[in-house]
């Protein structure tokens, strides 16, 4: 009996070993997972925090000008630059019919970005507007953007500065941008060199059922055209209707596809 006593002890200790072993192994799995969920809640809320700084607070500088558009482009020529900063919002204005080429646009982006410090920043994303009715005079409104190509750090985040020329209503606008590092950096655009512009894109999407859109409703529309990542959208909106045209072209090779906007 004394045996058998010492016997079913030993085994005794030895289930109550194993036991223990197993509600450790628990414990450690729970600490785990409770480890996991705690750095995922924390991701998750320092994510939501992140994104909400990005829409409230990315912008760090930003003005507007008021410019002739009958003279300005001779101002730049000259050398002297965009020195009338507006300090009043702007007002109702008549448009004008002046035409400027893409380049026009360009010059005067330029001359806007420089006093911004644009060095080292490179041309990433262009788009031009106007109402369908004007699209024998071209665009009528401009955006450029200017990026630093380099990926950013908390110490130093990544730069741009945004321009919107309105050569109708001759009004320009500008935004400095601050990113965090996670931001996309679109590639750059070697804009004097590219083989299709903001014409050719335009072109090519009248050609490819642009021109049977407006006509279809009138001209009662507007297009927008944006350049990035080397692919051109070109988009004809109805003004009172959900329809919408879409071309969208490859600006190194001018290849396209048509279709409804997605």
């Amino acid at each position: 009996m004394g045996l058998v006593g010492h016997v079913s002890t030993r085994e005794g200790v030895g289930m109550g070993g194993a036991m223990k072993a197993r509600w450790v192994l628990a414990g450690l799995a729970a600490a785990f997972m409770l480890i996991c969920v705690v750095c995922v809640g924390l991701y998750a809320v320092g994510y939501l925090v992140h994104e909400e700084s990005k829409a409230v607070g990315d912008v760090v500088d930003k003005g507007y000008y008021s410019f002739d558009p009958m003279t300005l482009l001779s101002v730049i020529d000259d050398g002297q630059g965009l020195h009338v900063e507006a300090t009043e919002p702007p007002g109702e204005l008549v448009p004008t019919t002046v035409s400027w080429t893409e380049h026009d646009f360009h010059r005067v982006a330029v001359a806007i970005a420089t006093p911004r410090q644009i060095e080292g920043l490179n041309l990433t994303e262009v788009a031009f507007h106007l109402p369908c009715d004007y699209v024998d005079h071209g665009p009528e409104t401009m955006r450029f953007t200017f990026s630093d190509t380099a990926r950013g750090s908390a110490e130093k985040p990544h730069r741009e500065v945004k321009t919107r020329i309105e050569m109708s209503t001759g009004r320009a606008y500008w935004w400095v941008w601050e990113h965090y590092p996670a931001y996309s950096i679109p590639s750059s655009i070697e804009w004097l060199e590219l083989p299709v512009g903001a014409a050719d894109a335009l072109e090519v999407a009248e050609r490819q059922g642009g021109a049977t859109y407006r006509n279809t409703v009138n001209d009662a529309c507007k297009i927008h055209g944006y350049l990035v990542w080397g692919k051109w959208s070109v988009r004809y909106t109805a003004l009172e209707e959900t329809t919408c045209f879409e071309a969208r072209i490859d600006a190194e090779t001018g290849k396209h596809s048509v279709g409804s906007c997605d």
